[in-house]
């Protein structure tokens, strides 16, 4: 009787558990030639991670994925994938809370599955893949052969096809939005598409019919924090060299209001970023860097972010910066759109006069220490010798790629570079480095602390310092370069100066 009550308790207790409703995605395809797995990515606030892969057997993949926690704000892509590549189609599947999804279909061509949902998005993602579908399939074809082929030429019109398949799909698009009902799916339907006029400008070859169908909003409609963003895509000037900056009301994490006017006097280099932007995240090692060496007594940093709040608050609990890092409440509606930012990151560098000098998107580790030197924010070299050793801390530089020299020490028999890389990023050190006069090569590489030939790469959000030692300098040298291989691309440090 008391092993009967003992399971009766736990059945009650498990009742909850088992009785609890779960949300799902039911997938069903078949006749799937040329891949290999069908992944899920899970998107929440703007960012994907995968989250299952299913192994495709003979043509096959049937499983049911159970979603976890469901926000406002989560969605999944299903795609293909063979070997390390994915390919850009995909099937976009709302999820209602405690609720099924199902995914179907047959072929390699993701738009021509079906997909149903009880969430009210997926009605019009429906309808927008529907609209697409025809060229995002042509598309693929293009994608698939381009990854697959090493032909630079090949490749080029590749990518010209695909450029032209494009337009062709935006145009199908906008005639389409002519004619449907005008929501807030609409406005964001409109504004991916009128975000290419920051790419293309006027000259794009839909402008005229964008401006068509802008004509359609009401007066509200452009009121609204989106319809002040495709009106400034579409009639906003764009910021240029000589201009003054424009200034927003932007958020730290205590929810306190800032403005790049609180900087102006000194340089700033406004980087336009993202929470999930991967190259964005790459190069924020170097502003702790530069900052260490107390770069910003000239050159502030200022980091904007085109996130919500729950993204803001989760890069500054991970990334804990050192720079002013602030998000805008209007998110890619506010001062990403008044800047006409149509990519991350987006850099945009200010003198102390307020004036805008140049702009750049991407990173380029070059680009931002040749403001860094503008700008009179890197220390000076210091040179010192004692007991026959000479050191240099901060040696001076006429042009680098990539890597940075803090410090150099040469020995009778040695000379040795400490060094950075200030990104996140892999490297390797190659045996063939070597340090230069004249273009001719003196002292060969010996050492690398970690490993000539060898792949190194610091931990996500940190710098990666390292130590180089080579053969010694001839007799009388008074300055030399620092070049890393033998070939065009390889990473160099010019025009170090052995005395002062």
């Amino acid at each position: 009787m008391k092993n009967i009550l003992s399971c009766m308790a736990v059945t009650v207790a498990m009742l909850p558990s088992l009785l609890r409703a779960e949300t799902v995605i039911e997938v069903n395809l078949d006749n799937i030639k040329q891949y290999e797995v069908v992944q899920i990515i899970r998107f929440e606030g703007g960012g994907g991670k995968s989250v299952h892969n299913d192994t495709i057997r003979d043509g096959k993949s049937s499983f049911t994925f159970t979603c976890g926690p469901i926000t406002e704000d989560v969605y999944y892509y299903v795609v293909l994938k063979k070997g390390k590549s994915s390919f850009s189609n995909h099937r976009t599947i709302y999820v209602s809370p405690d609720s099924e999804a199902t995914l179907s279909g047959s072929g390699d061509y993701p738009p021509n599955w079906e997909v149903k949902s009880p969430h009210p998005l997926q009605a019009h993602e429906n309808w927008m893949n529907d609209v697409e579908k025809e060229f995002l399939n042509a598309m693929q074809d293009i994608d698939y052969v381009r990854d697959t082929t090493k032909n630079k030429e090949q490749r080029q019109a590749l990518y010209d096809k695909r450029d032209s398949i494009d337009i062709q799909m935006t145009e199908k698009l906008l005639l389409t939005l002519q004619e449907m009902p005008i929501d807030s799916l609409w406005l964001e339907d409109f504004a991916r598409n009128t975000t290419m006029i920051n790419y293309e400008g006027t000259d794009y070859p839909h402008y005229g019919l964008m401006k068509d169908v802008y004509g359609r909003l009401s007066e509200a409609d452009k009121a609204t924090p989106i319809g002040k963003r495709i009106t400034n895509d579409l009639f906003g000037k764009k910021l240029k060299e000589g201009d003054k900056f424009v200034d927003y009301d932007l958020y730290d994490i205590d929810e306190k209001v800032h403005h790049l006017a609180d900087y102006q006097g000194k340089w700033m280099l406004v980087d336009f970023s993202s929470y999930h932007c991967g190259p964005c995240r790459l190069i924020t090692p170097m502003w702790k860097y530069l900052y260490e060496k107390g770069g910003n007594e000239k050159l502030e940093i200022i980091t904007i972010l085109d996130d919500a709040k729950k993204q803001f608050e989760a890069l500054v609990k991970s990334d804990k910066p050192v720079s002013p890092l602030f998000y805008d409440h209007d998110g890619k509606n506010g001062i990403h759109s008044l800047y006409k930012i149509s990519g991350t990151p987006t850099f945009f560098v200010i003198n102390p006069e307020g004036k805008i000098v140049r702009s750049w998107l991407g990173t380029y580790t070059e680009k931002v220490m040749q403001v860094v030197k503008e700008a009179g924010a890197y220390p000076a070299p210091t040179y010192k010798t004692e007991n026959g050793v000479t050191t240099i801390v901060n040696p001076t530089y006429t042009d680098f790629s990539t890597i940075l020299v803090d410090k150099v020490e040469i020995y009778k028999d040695s000379v040795i570079l400490d060094c950075t890389q200030p990104q996140s990023r892999s490297f390797r050190i190659s045996s063939r480095s070597g340090l230069y006069v004249n273009g001719q090569c003196v002292s060969k590489i010996t050492s690398c602390s970690f490993g000539l030939d060898k792949n190194a790469k610091a931990k996500f959000g940190e710098s990666c310092h390292f130590r180089l030692t080579f053969e010694p300098l001839p007799a009388g040298t008074t300055a030399f370069d620092f070049k890393e291989g033998d070939k065009k691309g390889d990473f160099f440090f010019l025009g170090m100066k052995v005395k002062e």
